[in-house]
């Protein structure tokens, strides 16, 4: 399963989300849950992009760390979730307008017509950031 991590800079980066089964007690666990990253020695937890106090249970995505840099002083100053979650929606607007502007730009240098897209089987990833409320 695909699971986003959503940052200010950029469209969300996905990992991928794996279970994991307890040698000894042989209960499962998410592995980006925060029962188990907050467990991992630092050089392991280094290597994936989210600070573990900010991973909370039953949510549906993460927030990068350069995210939570970012969003801990706008909160303790404001307390405005609502403008944090705007930030992170227009983050992924202007990644998908330049991407968009890009592909449409190479066609014209080529001077063709842009390609048609992949056709999709009407399934599509609908993921959306935290609301205001949430963070």
């Amino acid at each position: 399963m695909l699971f986003p991590i959503f940052s200010p800079e950029d469209a969300p980066s996905w990992c991928i989300l794996m279970t994991m089964k307890c040698s000894s007690c042989h209960r499962r666990f998410d592995a980006n849950n925060g029962e188990v990253l907050v467990n991992l020695r630092d050089y392991v937890s280094n290597e994936y992009p989210v600070e573990t106090q900010y991973v909370f249970p039953n949510f549906a995505c993460h927030l990068s760390r350069s995210t939570t840099d970012v969003f801990s002083s706008i909160m303790l100053t404001y307390g405005n979730g609502e403008l944090c979650s705007k930030l992170l929606c227009n983050a992924i607007n202007r990644t998908y307008t330049r991407r968009l502007r890009a592909y449409c730009s190479k066609a014209k240098a080529q001077e063709k017509n842009p390609w048609s897209y992949v056709a999709k089987d009407v399934v599509f990833i609908k993921t959306f950031p935290p609301h205001g409320d949430t963070l």
